[in-house]
């Protein structure tokens, strides 16, 4: 499991969405979605969520012109790419991920591979 570094810049996912940190203060956390809108939590609140599982940190590379790219794909993925893709990560790893919405998992992640 990826950890989450609680400093600003560090990348997270909540509920599928990747999320931004943006300032970690004394009493409050502050994000921002892919869309740029604004969130504000408790510390206790995001530890709980943090404890729960509900945030999960996300991958970084040390190629920064591969982490800009990765980054361009994510912002231009529509709700239904984005869908598409947690599903396949469902299928890969459902244990941290939780079960697939889609049961053609084999085919849609293998198929192509021919396994």
């Amino acid at each position: 499991m990826l950890t989450v570094e609680m400093k600003p810049g560090s990348e997270l996912q909540w509920d599928g969405k990747p999320w931004k940190i943006l300032n970690v203060g004394g009493t409050n956390i502050h994000l921002q979605n892919q869309d740029g809108g604004f969130f504000s939590l408790a510390l206790p609140e995001f530890d709980d969520l943090l404890q729960s599982g509900q945030f999960r940190g996300m991958p970084s590379s040390t190629n920064p012109v591969l982490d800009e790219q990765i980054k361009q794909i994510l912002r231009s993925a529509g709700p239904s790419e984005m869908a598409e893709a947690m599903n396949r990560l469902s299928c890969l790893f459902p244990e941290q991920y939780g079960e697939p919405k889609k049961t053609r998992c084999r085919r849609m992640v293998f198929g192509r591979f021919g396994q």
